[in-house]
């Protein structure tokens, strides 16, 4: 638990964003208050249970984690993009409480209603769900959707490098798809921005 925290600490640290610098430096005292609600936000979050697994490439389980989120339903005859658009800023809330990103598999009823079930792999630079990880009486689809932390440089977690274990500190750019996130057809990213994007 412990690389984990500390690495959610790097993270947070890394990933302040550019509008975060342009106002006056961060005394010490609000950089501290700061650390210290990340650390009470991790360690809440590690609470949350076990919701389902996936399995790598190479055949090894991960675990997926519930992140404290109700399921999110579509309204009826709502399109998906409207309905990603609508449920987001709770899911990219928890990624700057954490530095996870979050994601969930897009799910669909019989009357044609979107659901989704918010995970996270407690992982800065991936995500994935199980197509069982649905709201009740839903269906997954081969669609999902994810977040990105809001800074250019992306820290691994523990399950970072428990699911590779190359995983290195990574420039990324937080509002736009990544190459991997474009190689999985089906891909929506809540940017944290406040965009939608898909490929």
């Amino acid at each position: 638990m412990k690389n984990i925290n500390l690495f959610g600490c790097s993270l947070l640290l890394l990933s302040l964003s550019a509008a975060s610098f342009a106002k006056d430096p961060f005394s010490l005292d609000e950089l501290a208050a700061f650390f210290a609600q990340r650390q009470a936000n991790l360690e809440e979050r590690h609470r949350d249970p076990q919701v389902g697994q996936v399995v790598t490439a190479d055949g090894r389980n991960i675990l997926v984690y519930a992140v404290g989120l109700k399921d999110s339903i579509s309204e009826p005859g709502q399109s998906l993009s409207s309905f990603l658009a609508s449920s987001g800023d709770p899911l990219r809330q928890r990624t700057a409480e954490t530095g996870w990103e979050v994601c969930a598999r897009i799910c669909v009823s019989k009357d044609g209603r979107y659901g989704i079930r918010p995970a996270t792999l407690r992982a800065s630079l991936v995500c994935a769900t199980s197509a069982n990880i649905c709201p009740a009486g839903f269906l997954a689809t081969d669609k999902n959707v994810h977040t990105h932390g809001d800074g250019t440089v992306a820290v691994p977690t523990e399950a970072d490098l428990l699911i590779n274990p190359a995983s290195e500190v990574t420039s990324i750019i937080p509002n736009e798809l990544s190459p991997e996130d474009m190689a999985v057809p089906g891909t929506w990213l809540l940017a944290p921005d406040g965009s939608l994007k898909h490929n």
